[in-house]
């Protein structure tokens, strides 16, 4: 699905290279269709491929990208050591959100909580087209 959605080499690697971002979304539309996808059927939808497209694009337009420290997907480096970072969501007063994979996939840091409520309805928008169009 991702080959036949995005013909742009460098976000097909952003995407193809983070599991978890390319099985959080698909886990989501399953769950929600109540089945698995049939590829062929989102291969052949151009409304389809279009909305994977705009998903992907998020992980280079994503407005809430952590830009205070070296940071690859989930991973932030100090020297030559890395660990993964995590939201705090304790701190944004929220419950740990439904799309936590993806938003630590786009490095994200939310200043407050009215930013994980946008993160999660531009994500969760993205889901809801794309079972409104397989539907």
């Amino acid at each position: 699905m991702l080959l036949a959605a995005l013909d742009d080499w460098y976000l097909y690697g952003c995407a193809v290279t983070d599991i978890d971002f390319i099985k959080t979304f698909f886990l989501q539309i399953q769950n929600r269709l109540g089945e698995s996808l049939d590829v062929k059927r989102v291969q052949a939808s151009p409304v389809l491929l279009e909305i994977i497209r705009r998903y992907c694009g998020l992980k280079i337009s994503w407005p809430f990208r952590d830009t205070t420290r070296p940071r690859f997907g989930k991973y932030y480096f100090v020297g030559e050591e890395y660990d993964i970072a995590r939201i705090d969501y304790l701190s944004l007063n929220a419950p740990v959100s439904p799309y936590d994979a993806v938003f630590v996939s786009l490095s994200s840091f939310f200043e407050n909580r009215e930013e994980l409520d946008k993160g999660n309805r531009m994500v969760g928008a993205l889901i809801e087209e794309f079972c409104h169009g397989y539907q």
